[in-house]
């Protein structure tokens, strides 16, 4: 997978929330680990059930496993959620995890064994006993989990959507962008160029760069102001590559709240 889901959070819908935890049970190497498993517990046949007729053995192991698996899987996520959003050690999440996975899947996998054994009285005892089974195989989940997360994204440089349509040796010293028909005079400390595209398009993908538009037409970095000038309620910028350009007075407030922080 190349990207994290985040579940539950930030009013995800259930739909986009069910095709995220599909996403998590689909990696390659996670399918393989449930399979082997699954071969590995019809074939122990444990609690007194390898006397059962294969098909049944297979069913309910087959299921069972399937349901610990998945809960595993959401639990997991779940807290890597919250891990991400509130900077916690990944780890340290798991481990917290672990302990809301293992009663619910106790729960669950319990629940499955009163569907396949119509007899089965279920007890306390049974309970914790089913809750210690599990233990070892949500923490091999979970650690199968963890070693086939894939790498953090890199976070992204401001600017950097913008910065990657100009030529490598004008570099990334903004000084002034001005919209000419369907084309945008970009201007830096070391020259100056046209691109295609709008400056509404350029303002959204140069945010966190320091700098603001100023008019309809333009925008500027605002450490390549040189001298602010007001001819009656018109202001004009002075920048550093001699351009003298105005601002409207929809920009006028931002841009003074911007240069007095």
């Amino acid at each position: 997978m190349s990207k994290r889901p985040v579940f539950f959070v930030n009013g995800q819908s259930m739909f986009a929330a069910g095709h995220r935890i599909r996403g998590e049970l689909s990696v390659p190497s996670r399918m393989l680990g449930f399979g082997l498993g699954a071969v590995l517990i019809v074939a122990v046949g444990p609690f007194g059930t390898f006397d059962l007729p294969f098909p049944k053995r297979a069913g309910y192991w087959g299921s069972w496993l399937a349901c610990v698996w998945v809960v595993t899987t959401v639990c997991f996520a779940c807290a890597h959620a919250v891990a991400a959003r509130y900077k916690i050690t990944q780890w340290v999440i798991s481990l917290l995890s672990l302990g809301l996975t293992i009663p619910l899947a106790a729960f669950l996998g319990l629940s499955l064994a009163t569907l396949f054994f119509a007899s089965l009285v279920v007890s306390v005892d049974m309970y914790f006993a089913e809750a210690k089974f599990l233990a070892p195989i949500v923490g091999g989940i979970t650690v199968l989990l963890h070693m086939t997360m894939p790498p953090a994204a890199k976070p992204k440089e401001a600017g950097e959507a913008f910065f990657a349509r100009l030529p490598f040796d004008l570099g990334r010293d903004l000084v002034s962008i001005s919209s000419a028909d369907h084309y945008l005079r970009v201007r830096t400390t070391l020259g100056e160029t046209l691109i295609h595209g709008s400056l509404t398009e350029a303002v959204e993908q140069l945010a966190g760069v320091d700098g603001g538009q100023i008019h309809r037409s333009h925008w500027v970095a605002y450490s390549a102001i040189e001298q602010r000038s007001w001819t009656g309620q018109r202001l004009e910028l002075r920048l550093t590559s001699g351009d003298v350009l105005p601002v409207s007075r929809t920009y006028r407030s931002a841009l003074l709240a911007a240069l007095q922080q």
